[in-house]
């Protein structure tokens, strides 16, 4: 979706899913069916983040801030797309509040729920934050790789930043070639350009890993793959942006 059409793109979400996504809201209703269940994490989380609704925003900045307070506010099943939500609304304020729940809590599936959410900021200094949190071990690789790798790649203008925290921390990263899951830490880095779609992107991520991934057992294949992924984006551009762009003028 160009920039210059984004607001096209979220009346058009608006005007077919709003209603339905409103209608369900955050919270299960005693009697719903399983299928009101299934639909309103995917559903009312796409049209807070990607139709640019406030007030389910709000809600679930609301409702994040109770289940802080008290994991029972929020039923499990919704908790996780509740926190995800918040963060992408949120600033560095709740990404620290984020980071103190994780390191309080001993309960595994907490720590992957607080993880992901950390992972969803779009606020550059809440994203600089938690990869800094990595590099300083406040959050164990174990538990937090994902954070240098994955973090603001969801959006156009933060996409970058887990590429160039790597480039620019590469050494104190890899000192004493740290391991995740038994492998190199470093046969994962290239996925940090997983979501470039330009060729100049593209270039840079070769040009940096290039050099690099024979050191690490895996490490050729990922970037392959990696440069495979970007390859097959920009040609989906290429093939259907104008179309799309037709499409969402009528918005």
């Amino acid at each position: 979706v160009p920039e210059s059409l984004t607001a096209n793109y979220q009346r058009f979400l608006s005007k077919n899913f709003q209603a339905r996504a409103r209608e369900l809201g955050w919270i299960p209703r005693p009697g719903e069916t399983d299928d009101a269940r299934l639909l309103r994490p995917g559903l009312v989380s796409a049209v807070a983040l990607y139709g640019g609704d406030r007030d389910l925003a709000a809600e679930a900045k609301t409702l994040a801030e109770k289940w802080l307070e008290d994991h029972a506010a929020v039923p499990p099943e919704i908790a996780g797309t509740v926190l995800t939500t918040a963060a992408a609304y949120g600033d560095v304020a709740l990404f620290n509040r984020y980071l103190a729940a994780f390191q309080k809590t001993q309960d595994r599936q907490e720590k992957q729920r607080l993880i992901g959410a950390m992972t969803s900021f779009r606020d550059p200094a809440a994203i600089h934050a938690g990869m800094q949190a990595v590099l300083s071990k406040t959050i164990p690789l174990i538990d937090g790789f994902s954070l240098l790798l994955s973090s603001g790649q969801s959006y156009p203008d933060t996409r970058k930043m887990p590429f160039q925290f790597i480039q620019a921390h590469f050494d104190e990263i890899m000192k004493d070639r740290p391991s995740v899951f038994g492998n190199d830490l470093g046969a994962f880095l290239p996925y940090s350009g997983g979501s470039f779609c330009d060729a100049a992107s593209r270039g840079e991520l070769q040009s940096f890993f290039g050099p690099k991934v024979d050191q690490y057992a895996g490490a050729p294949r990922n970037l392959a793959q990696t440069l495979e992924g970007i390859d097959l984006c920009i040609a989906r551009k290429a093939a259907q942006q104008d179309s799309v762009k037709a499409f969402l003028e009528k918005y």
